[in-house]
């Protein structure tokens, strides 16, 4: 029997769907205050089994922390147990019907957080868990997975969050509360879309330049040309958020630069990771938002829409 937590109580389980470099971080600091399962897959999933989940790097105060997760699944129809909350942190294009529907048929009064790239994911979550379920996050984080349960943290680790819908305030003040328990920085914000759109600002500007040049965010920084380039592109999403109604404001594009410069230059931006594993790129949920978005605010933006181009040919090389 599914076990219904009353709404003004901690969140004391957590299923975590993708366990790579910000699921597996965020996974290991639930476990210091709740009962955690993760979905995983192949050698990751068999390693977090038998050894546990590590997290180390020079972005972790202790260097290195194990966590030993309550369960790990390899698929959502093998779950077997109840969780209050479960966290997205897969790849968008992962986030499939079938994905959503063998989720909810296990657990279908779960509350939900998101911490997927772009602004669309949000809307296909709240479909199949409606109104008062769906909370959307970004995370300020530089990690990935360098091995079979390892990651690694560059450096953040903090999280903003805000209800989809309003009626979803309640679990986004819980969920607030939860991550911060843990020991992570979380602001509660009061609009999603613009929350969203904000975070876009520096994956549409990085992310596809970075895995197009083989480049670390800050090396692209330092060559005038390349400079141009991100602030061009952070432009455009400022500009098609605004003709959307969204209110972004452009001075968060020399916000994105300084907090790049200053703290979290030796990233390796998630595309790039993929380009090196040899993995599908996720261009649509990033490149493909703002392109979208132009399109209905009939808003022009020609580097978003080169870096899109670019990055699906790329993204088809891989398949090949």
């Amino acid at each position: 029997m599914k076990r219904n937590t009353p709404s003004n109580q901690n969140l004391s389980s957590v299923l975590c769907v993708g366990v790579g470099g910000v699921g597996g971080f965020y996974s290991e600091r639930f476990c210091q205050k709740a009962r955690v399962g993760v979905l995983a897959r192949g050698a990751h999933a068999e390693h977090i089994r038998t050894h546990g989940l590590r997290v180390r790097g020079p972005g972790v105060p202790e260097r290195t922390r194990l966590a030993r997760v309550h369960a790990v699944y390899e698929d959502a129809c093998s779950i077997d147990d109840d969780y209050e909350l479960i966290v997205f942190a897969t790849k968008t294009y992962q986030l499939t019907d079938e994905l959503c529907r063998d989720l909810h048929r296990a657990l279908p009064d779960a509350g939900v957080l998101s911490l997927l790239n772009g602004t669309e994911s949000e809307s296909v979550l709240d479909r199949f868990w409606p109104g008062a379920q769906v909370v959307a996050g970004v995370s300020r984080i530089a990690s990935s997975r360098v091995g079979p349960g390892d990651i690694e943290v560059v450096a953040g680790g903090a999280v903003d969050i805000a209800p989809w819908q309003n009626k979803a305030q309640p679990l986004a003040e819980r969920v607030a509360e939860l991550l911060r328990s843990v020991g992570v920085s979380c602001a509660l914000r009061a609009d999603a879309l613009q929350m969203l759109w904000e975070k876009l600002i520096w994956n549409a500007g990085f992310n596809g330049v970075c895995a197009l040049t083989g480049r670390r965010a800050g090396e692209l920084l330092e060559s005038p040309e390349t400079y141009q380039l991100v602030r061009g592109a952070m432009e455009e999403v400022v500009c098609v958020a605004q003709g959307l109604g969204v209110a972004l404001d452009v001075s968060m594009i020399g916000t994105n630069l300084r907090a790049t410069e200053e703290e979290f230059a030796a990233t390796i931006p998630s595309m790039l990771q993929d380009v090196r594993a040899g993995r599908r790129l996720e261009y649509d949920a990033i490149q493909g938002s703002v392109v979208r978005g132009a399109r209905q605010a009939n808003v022009d933006v020609p580097i978003n829409r080169a870096l899109y181009a670019l990055l699906q040919a790329f993204d088809r090389q891989i398949d090949d």
